[in-house]
């Protein structure tokens, strides 16, 4: 696989100014640098300043933020570095196998690849780069003449930006480090998160957001073989570096761990000798893929956090606990500190480093890393999310491809989960585990994750046919010699003849975005709330219906609209002559029920989780396009959203809701009103007839003498980190058209729900209940029966119960259907 890497350069003007002559940033910049926040537009500046005046930088803009704000790196190394970085970056990626030809370890280079702010509200991490770029310039050539040392000053610039900003607002020249004064109380929704308020430090896996994209472009263009990612907590913590705590992932190898060591113990030298207090080991684990330590680890990388006090809390200035002030000052210092030495260590083992990493990427095409040969996903079930699948698997350089012939195979069934006899096609997507990306590949793809310890920091399942909704299997044999993958037939518009109504498949996202766009062209849509079947042709429940009769616009706009929107979203529209169903209801049917346009409003403030908010957002924004009114959780008392017709609250604690806002809430849904509700919503919302049952947990013998030191982990058999459970569907209920019988959930929160008595329970969890991941012993025993998804009636209108998260982070692609099955159907 050849990868281009475009050159676009400010090429640090060579024969410019010696180094000596470049001004560091407390003189170049005029924000009173390391006592105040430099803006993100002055942090690109200052990088592109040094570029232009040091014969060993270049400046690099990688993409643009969501609000249009640069995405950057600087690289810096020796001169000669320099002058030969384009053979030295290919050269390494012909260790890893993503370029052609035999890379040669003798004539490579360590590359240590510095993020900082992936939060956009811990900014001492950005601070830092603007010091560490101008120290690296006023090293002796030699001492970067065996690294390559690139800077990611800002991978959130859009939440670094609204907490600088914000900051520069509010703060006071005379610093106040008082943790009650107005600079330490950041609002919401704190500058943590991106545009969407998504957290980055979390999507490396899954590239949901443009900055994601862009950045896994640039990484996978040099692979390095170093990457600190540099944060900041809470104040009062002291400084983290590796080695990470268990649970480590089991693809990560000993020299990786042992690595970790090996620089922790550098760090600890330097930190030891200006007497800083900090901790390695602990909190901050290695399992989940979307970290910014683990992906580059899962790309034979030693990715590592580093993490100092401050966070948004800190502000300018803040008094610690032991009575000593915490400064913008003290922050960068110790950044620079940790990272100055990481790259000493990287130039002393230059060797060993190089060595190994050739050494992972031939272990990775030559030798099986976990217990299967490759993994199969069926065709059939959305092309969508087929297509969705093979642009993540193309964003992670992971190759796959098809057979030609039909061959018959034995694999772990995903959805069963048991070894089972099936069939691989033409066209069944076919991922082979020994490849270069091949770790990558096998943690993603896995069934399971083994789980060293239930002390993670994140969630414990997310195996990517789960994810997508697709059918699955891990094939432990050997697999059939592949091509490469077909590229889908070109939908052209409208299939058959006839002109009394046209039929579109309800099968996933691609249909509800369809469906939006034939709304907002005002054209009048029916949905199936029964299966039928015409001009030999079988429908599920969910099809949308365009008829003559509804549509009185001129036949050949009406045809011309449908032919644009039916190659716009590549899905197949079929033409009718008649609305005589062959079986099944027939088009006059009450069983057509007509859409109504969805006028939605979603709840905001500082009451709400802004991650699920940002979901929300998101979705409707950039999938749906949707437009939507942003309401503020404490205006809800007026009539700001009677003129809607569906009010969605995302993750949140509600239970400070005004009596006035509950009660004209109520009489909004009795006059036709959609209320969906999101995980905890269902829970602190706390309207009487909208109020759930709680299942009822068997009372159990608390140890009365149990160990202190583990009172942390005990209460982990309580909850769940997040897991995958199996829940059944009603797929009769209009919630749950689109899908199987069953639906692989993502489960985050410990609470649950009794099945409903008074309305209709479209998803549950069974009897015997089926899951992956951990989950807490206390908690799965009460797992059964469990109502996950519901729907109430009040009225005229609905209440729309979403225990679980069906749009979690942006990637949990399989139950993005169902919410826009609670958009649209009723």
């Amino acid at each position: 696989m050849r990868i281009v890497f475009l050159l676009f350069f400010v090429y640090l003007g060579l024969g410019a100014m010696a180094q000596d002559t470049i001004q560091n940033p407390v003189d170049f910049l005029p924000t009173d640098y390391s006592k105040k926040f430099t803006p993100h537009h002055l942090v690109v500046d200052y990088f592109k300043y040094v570029a232009e005046n040091s014969k060993s930088v270049v400046f690099q803009k990688y993409g643009l933020s969501q609000e249009q704000r640069p995405l950057c790196i600087a690289i810096v190394s020796s001169p000669e570095n320099i002058q030969n970085l384009e053979s030295i970056r290919l050269n390494n990626l012909k260790l890893t196998g993503l370029e052609k030809g035999v890379g040669d370890v003798g004539k490579a280079k360590s590359i240590v690849w510095v993020n900082f702010g992936v939060h956009g509200n811990e900014p001492g991490a950005t601070e830092s780069s603007l010091q560490i770029l101008y120290d690296l310039t006023q090293k002796d050539e030699d001492w970067l003449q065996d690294v390559i040392v690139i800077l990611n000053p800002s991978l959130n610039p859009d939440g670094f930006n609204r907490y600088v900003s914000w900051n520069r607002q509010v703060s006071h020249d005379v610093m106040m480090p008082n943790k009650k004064s107005r600079e330490h109380l950041e609002p919401w929704p704190t500058g943590r998160g991106n545009h969407f308020y998504r957290d980055l430090n979390r999507d490396w896996a899954w590239g949901t957001q443009s900055e994601t994209r862009d950045l896994l472009k640039i990484y996978h263009e040099w692979m390095p073989h170093i990457v600190p990612d540099l944060h900041e907590q809470h104040p009062g913590k002291h400084y983290f570096f590796a080695p990470a705590v268990e649970p480590i992932h089991e693809y990560i190898s000993d020299f990786q761990k042992d690595f970790q060591t090996t620089i922790g113990d550098h760090n600890a030298e330097v930190f030891d000798k200006r007497k800083w207090l900090y901790f390695t080991g602990e909190i901050f684990d290695m399992f989940y893929p979307g970290y910014g330590d683990t992906y580059p680890s899962f790309n034979g990388a030693i990715g590592m956090t580093y993490e100092q006090g401050g966070h948004g809390v800190a502000g300018q200035k803040l008094r610690l606990e032991n009575g000593s002030l915490l400064s913008i000052e003290d922050r960068i210092e110790h950044h620079v500190a940790a990272v100055l030495a990481t790259i000493e260590t990287a130039k002393k083992y230059n060797k060993e480093i190089l060595v190994s990493f050739a050494n992972y990427f031939k272990k990775s095409q030559e030798t099986l890393i976990g217990k299967y040969q490759g993994y199969v996903i069926k065709k059939g079930r959305s092309v969508y999310r087929m297509e969705k699948l093979k642009k993540l698997l193309d964003l992670h350089h992971i190759e796959y491809g098809s057979v030609r012939y039909s061959k018959d195979a034995v694999g772990y069934d995903y959805e069963n989960q048991n070894n089972t006899s099936f069939a691989i096609h033409p066209g069944d997507l076919v991922i082979p585990a020994k490849q270069a990306m091949g770790v990558i590949a096998n943690v993603l793809l896995e069934p399971v994750s083994h789980l060293t310890d239930s002390m993670t920091y994140d969630i414990s399942a997310w195996s990517l046919p789960f994810v997508f909704n697709l059918e699955a299997y891990a094939v432990g044999g050997v697999l059939p010699d592949l091509n490469d993958f077909p590229r889908p037939k070109r939908v052209q518009g409208i299939v058959g003849m006839g002109d009394y109504a046209w039929v579109v498949s309800w099968k996933d996202i691609s249909s509800a975005r369809m469906l939006n766009a034939l709304l907002e062209k005002r054209i009048l849509v029916r949905y199936s709330q029964s299966e039928f079947k015409i001009s030999g042709k079988e429908f599920q429940r969910g099809t949308l219906v365009i008829t003559r009769a509804d549509n009185r616009m001129p036949i050949q706009q009406l045809k011309r609209t449908l032919e644009e929107l039916s190659i716009t979203f590549q899905l197949p529209v079929f033409a009718q002559a008649s609305g005589n169903t062959e079986k099944g209801p027939d088009f006059g049917s009450d069983k057509f029920k007509l859409v109504t346009r969805s006028k939605v409003g979603v709840v905001f403030g500082p009451s709400i989780n802004a991650y699920s908010y940002g979901e929300v957002w998101a979705f409707l924004d950039k999938e749906l396009k949707i437009p939507f009114v942003a309401l503020p959780f404490n205006e809800l008392s007026k009539n700001a959203f009677m003129d809607l017709n569906i009010l969605i609250f995302p993750k949140g604690s509600y239970e400070n809701l005004d009596a006035m806002a509950r009660e004209k809430i109520k009489k909004w849904v009795s006059l036709g009103g959609r209320l969906i509700l999101l995980e905890t919503a269902c829970k602190t919302l706390n309207i009487g007839e909208f109020e759930l049952a709680e299942k009822e947990e068997d009372t159990e013998v608390v140890d009365s003498f149990a160990v202190y030191a583990n009172e942390e982990r005990d209460a982990l058999l309580n909850s769940v980190p997040g897991g995958i459970v199996k829940v059944v569907l009603d797929i009769t209920h209009p919630l749950a058209f689109g899908y199987e019988d069953f639906y692989y959930s993502l489960k985050t929160e410990d609470f649950s729900f009794d099945l409903l008595k008074d309305g209709h329970t479209v998803g549950r969890t069974p009897e015997v209940v089926s899951t992956l991941g951990y989950f807490g012993r206390n908690f799965k025993a009460h797992l059964n029966n469990n109502m996950i998804f519901g729907v109430r009636t009040y009225g005229n209108g609905q209440v729309v119960y979403f225990v679980d998260n069906p749009l979690f982070r942006g990637f949990w692609e399989g139950g993005k259907l169902m919410v826009a099955n609670a958009l649209f159907f009723r």
